[in-house]
């Protein structure tokens, strides 16, 4: 049996056919319905000119189709490459021109309508409607477990995303680290899965789930209340979200009244689990538990045991099976326990590096570990707590928004000479942009808004803008001291009123 994705969905179908594979809403698609509609969406693909190497760019929400015609691409040996559905097109058309898809996949024949000419797009109907083709379909077998399958795309600290390339190797290697690591994976796991799949947080647990036989329940657009009732109505034993996303469900009215004990995984990340939020989760019989990772790293290197979750909270626990973790000080030595520095990540579930991009990957890859450009620091029993980012990332409702990229776009502005984008407290997405802005002449909010709404997604357009009438601060390298004004403006959002 080959190691890959499109071998482990055959042997699930051949032993294990009537196991419900996705689920969304009173819909039920089977580990043999699964493979049988990627059959016929690799035949489709292929006929199209989609051949082993070749990138498929799908630019949609969630839904079943969406993982048939990324599973008919991966058995074709071509690479998925999932796009933000609510990205700018001038944002997807760059991305379009670096990844070179052979063929593009959209949500409705409309949404094609700005793209380059030289890219074939066709409407996510068509592979819906390959559900219920008739006959057998043999497409061409691209098999190799070292191949690419996927490429997602990351906002870092530079100012354009980076594609982060994923093999069959290295997904298949996340998905057995989770399985040994945590007792409620495998046949029977029934995952909740909120965020896109453009992003690690939806495009890994998809394929990690089907790869240990769990059931997957796509849950559409986030609601806490509609979140607690599939908790509650489908047992639900996984969920992997953002800490904002329980703290949201917490506070809902039927939150007393529901039951989450099914919930044996409620994984967290993206900000510390408060000791209060882990009281009232923990009362009802789930108990949050904190990860640490980063899409370079297949989502996640750590999650926190269930045990060391009731006592510590704020920690991300020990590394996986298959991974190492060291902290390393600014000079290159080892940092002891209890210091902070970087901190540094070694085994399979590594990314193969970023796509067309060998300074960035040589950058953080070197002698086999990736440095993850974030700060942490480990304790005697080497759990992990996670300091701060080295990155200049925004982490809001799920999305990461790079500030750099923010920056790049507004000053475009003519009459912008400086800016910094800097993240801010937000009651409903946890972190939000607040750009502070000075320029000569007469740029006003206005302008930074209106321009930022012509270039890039809504979510990323900062929700607070100051317009400084100084030069901002800069430190003796030239570039601008962002931690002075992080330091300033840390309360300003209070005051201001928000601009979106």
């Amino acid at each position: 049996m080959p190691n890959t994705i499109d071998g482990v969905l055959d042997w699930w179908a051949a032993n294990r056919a009537e196991v419900a594979a996705v689920r969304s809403g009173d819909d039920t698609l089977n580990y043999a319905e699964l493979r049988q509609w990627s059959l016929h969406a690799a035949a489709f693909l292929a006929e199209r000119g989609l051949t082993a190497g070749d990138r498929l760019c799908i630019q949609a929400p969630n839904s079943f189709e969406y993982i048939a015609a990324m599973l008919g691409a991966i058995r074709l040996g071509a690479i998925a490459v999932p796009i933000n559905p609510r990205i700018h097109p001038r944002e997807r058309n760059d991305l379009i021109g670096d990844f070179e898809p052979r063929l593009l996949i959209v949500d409705t024949a409309a949404d094609a309508g700005a793209l380059p000419e030289d890219v074939q797009a066709l409407p996510i109907e068509a592979i819906r409607a390959l559900r219920t083709a008739s006959g057998e379909a043999d497409p061409p077998r691209g098999v190799d477990e070292d191949a690419m399958v996927g490429i997602i795309s990351t906002s870092g600290s530079t100012s354009r995303p980076k594609g982060v390339m994923y093999s069959n190797r290295t997904v298949i290697a996340a998905a057995m680290q989770m399985l040994v690591q945590e007792p409620y994976c495998g046949e029977g796991a029934r995952v909740l899965v909120y965020p896109s799949i453009s992003t690690s947080a939806g495009f890994l647990p998809v394929f990690q789930i089907l790869v240990f036989g769990g059931t997957i329940y796509l849950g559409g657009a986030f609601e806490p209340e509609a979140a607690l009732k599939i908790i509650e109505s489908e047992r639900i034993t996984m969920m992997m979200c953002s800490t904002i996303f329980f703290e949201h469900c917490a506070a809902t009215s039927i939150f007393p009244s529901t039951d989450v004990s099914s919930l044996r995984a409620a994984l967290t990340g993206g900000s510390p689990v408060s000791r209060e939020l882990q009281r009232v989760w923990t009362e009802k019989g789930a108990v949050l538990r904190q990860i640490y990772g980063q899409t370079e790293c297949s989502g996640f290197a750590t999650f926190q045991s269930a045990e060391d979750s009731r006592t510590f909270p704020d920690k991300c626990g020990r590394g996986g099976p298959f991974t190492d973790i060291a902290i390393m000080r600014a000079d290159g030595t080892p940092a002891p326990h209890g210091e902070p520095g970087e901190i540094l990540l070694r085994g399979p579930t590594i990314m193969r590096g970023y796509w067309r991009a060998p300074e960035a990957t040589a950058a953080v890859l070197k002698d086999d570990w990736l440095h993850t450009g974030d700060l942490g620091m480990l304790d005697e029993r080497g759990n992990l707590s996670f300091i701060d980012r080295l990155k200049d990332v925004i982490k809001s409702g799920g999305y990461q928004i790079s500030a750099t990229e923010l920056e790049a776009i507004i000053n475009e502005i003519p009459a912008v000479e400086s800016v910094a984008v800097i993240a801010v407290p937000d009651e409903r997405f946890g972190e939000t942009p607040m750009a502070i802005v000075y320029g000569q002449g007469s740029v006003t909010i206005a302008d930074v808004l209106e321009h930022c709404g012509n270039s890039i997604a809504r979510y990323k357009i900062p929700r607070y803008v100051v317009i400084e009438d100084a030069p901002l601060p800069r430190l003796a390298t030239g570039k601008v001291a962002k931690a002075e004004i992080r330091n300033k403006y840390k309360h300003a959002h209070e005051m201001l009123d928000q601009v979106r």
